[in-house]
């Protein structure tokens, strides 16, 4: 199974995942951490940490803002493993698109479509 990381300031990734979990229903395979109250060494441990209990092979790590503490953790952990992609921008759209094709699309096709699906998802009206 592929797996998601969200890592995340605050509630964001918690909410994110409870969300989409409302509108496609429970899904294993999911973890979140956020940065609250964590220096970057201790996050970077805990994402560590994470991809060492759960495995890292075919995850995807989810940060919120591409720059600060949590990219440079998972920035970190990405180079202890080859089959680890870290997305920057995470928003619904991208979470929904992880959940609903991680089943049936390739790992690689899987993240194409989730950054596509995040693109796609910022539209001005």
């Amino acid at each position: 199974m592929i797996r998601a990381l969200l890592v995340t300031h605050g509630n964001l990734g918690s909410e994110l995942v409870n969300t989409a979990q409302l509108i496609v229903g429970p899904q294993a395979g999911v973890k979140v951490l956020s940065n609250e109250e964590l220096s970057s060494e201790s996050l970077c441990e805990a994402v560590q940490g994470e991809l060492v209990t759960y495995g890292a092979d075919d995850t995807v790590i989810f940060v919120d803002v591409a720059g600060g503490s949590c990219l440079t953790a998972c920035k970190a952990a990405k180079s202890t493993c080859e089959k680890i992609k870290v997305i920057s921008g995470v928003n619904l759209p991208m979470v929904l698109e992880f959940f609903l094709y991680r089943g049936t699309l390739a790992f690689d096709e899987l993240v194409e479509r989730i950054i596509g699906k995040g693109r796609g998802g910022i539209q001005p009206l």
